[in-house]
């Protein structure tokens, strides 16, 4: 199989393990008698751990002869297997909270190197569709939440772990039978080498090439200057405003996400709706979402992904308002169907456009960043989220959710604007 099929299986077993993580958080951890403030307490506290670890991950990857993206994903994965047979045998609350709130830390710091990994071969010459990988990413996700939506009435809280055993161990082989290093390098050494020239160009950084670009970028320049770069991270924030700017955008957008995703089986429950309606719900979205992700690659070459971020913070004000006005499951169901225009604009588009905004020697600890928002959504979305449940209720809740995504919206606009004088200047 070729590394783009390969790629496309890896997302696909990825995004199955996040329908495992999160879409089923509430529904696992309620069971074993959480409510919903200690639910956003355990996401919130490994939402923070994730946050932390993420950039660090992306750093090493992006430094590191010996712990590149390959190795750190088959790293995590393995230890989060072994957290999954754990969940599986445990009955304790507390052991129960703290290994799943592990196995969504081990997840969130998966994202960025698997994201890192497209663009990682494409620098090598090899043609990867993010968008169709991404897409059959959430096809997977749709199907597997259907699935346990019907599991999880027949079994309980025991069909979330069994059912993540098999799809990891796939993440697992696939990741191992991708070539890297190399492998990667046969047959594609002039269209590599013309790739980085055209890259470094593009950074206003051109010079002659030989060997790794990034290793001889940073030996021309001065040591002090490396030096500094390395103690602050401001510094690297400053180097980019525009995608500083963004990350307040995505920080934001992705608590809407939170608040509208983690809390829906409350939405659903406040209209007499249960787990199975919640797989139902899951799946709608998801579905709805695929033709955007297989059309983005043509999408964003005529709308900017800067763009494309602020309509996301549009569609989900939508989305929460009319979540808010929602009176039965079927109206939760119709407004599921704004996924494709909130997040299914947002996932795809947050990558690129990180991306699009680093230099080569920044590649994949621009990954890290922006997916460190994810994390951080999730200490905002799910923590002020379940407090807000608990003291005042779902309207409560939800109305907040629609003020963050007029703010969200607002700050995607602005990092746009900064974005186009940036690219003008360059």
């Amino acid at each position: 199989m070729k590394v783009n099929g390969k790629y496309r299986i890896l997302q696909a077993s990825y995004w199955m393990m996040i329908s495992v993580c999160f879409g089923y958080v509430t529904f696992y951890l309620s069971g074993f008698g959480y409510s919903a403030a200690e639910i956003g307490a355990i996401t919130a506290s490994f939402g923070i751990a994730a946050a932390c670890c993420q950039p660090i991950l992306g750093r090493i990857a992006d430094k590191s002869r010996r712990f590149g993206w390959k190795t750190l994903i088959l790293l995590l994965a393995a230890v989060c297997t072994a957290d999954l047979v754990a969940l599986t045998f445990s009955r304790s609350k507390l052991a129960v909270g703290v290994l799943f709130g592990a196995m969504m830390l081990l997840i969130n710091c998966m994202m960025p190197l698997i994201n890192a990994a497209c663009f990682y071969y494409e620098k090598k010459g090899l043609e990867i569709d993010f968008g169709i990988a991404r897409g059959l990413g959430s096809l997977s996700y749709a199907v597997l939440s259907l699935v346990l939506g019907g599991l999880t009435v027949r079994l309980g809280t025991s069909a979330v772990p069994l059912s993540g055993i098999p799809v990891i161990l796939v993440l697992i082989l696939t990741v191992i039978s991708m070539p890297y290093g190399e492998h990667t390098e046969e047959g594609q050494g002039r269209q590599h080498k013309g790739k980085d020239l055209q890259n470094v160009k593009k950074c206003g950084k051109y010079r002659k090439i030989k060997g790794n670009p990034e290793k001889k970028n940073e030996a021309e320049r001065p040591e002090k200057a490396i030096e500094k770069e390395k103690r602050s991270g401001v510094s690297f924030l400053k180097k980019y405003p525009a995608f500083s700017v963004m990350i307040g955008a995505s920080v934001l957008l992705l608590s809407v996400h939170n608040f509208t995703s983690t809390y829906l089986l409350q939405m659903l429950e406040r209209v007499g709706g249960n787990s199975g309606h919640l797989g139902t719900a899951l799946a709608i979205a998801a579905v709805t979402e695929v033709p955007v992700m297989f059309l983005f690659s043509r999408i964003v070459k005529k709308v900017p992904s800067s763009v494309l971020l602020v309509v996301s913070g549009a569609a989900y004000t939508v989305k929460s308002l009319m979540l808010l006005a929602s009176g039965n499951v079927g109206m939760i169901y119709v407004a599921q169907l704004l996924q494709p225009f909130s997040y299914a604009l947002y996932a795809p588009a947050a990558v690129y456009f990180a991306n699009e905004c680093m230099g080569e020697e920044d590649k994949v600890t621009g990954q890290a960043l922006m997916s460190m928002t994810s994390p951080a959504g999730t200490v905002i979305g799910n923590l002020v989220g379940g407090c807000l449940i608990d003291v005042s209720g779902v309207p409560a809740m939800l109305t907040v959710s629609s003020l963050t995504a007029v703010a969200a919206a607002a700050v995607a606009a602005l990092a746009a604007v900064l974005y186009g004088k940036h690219r003008t200047v360059r």
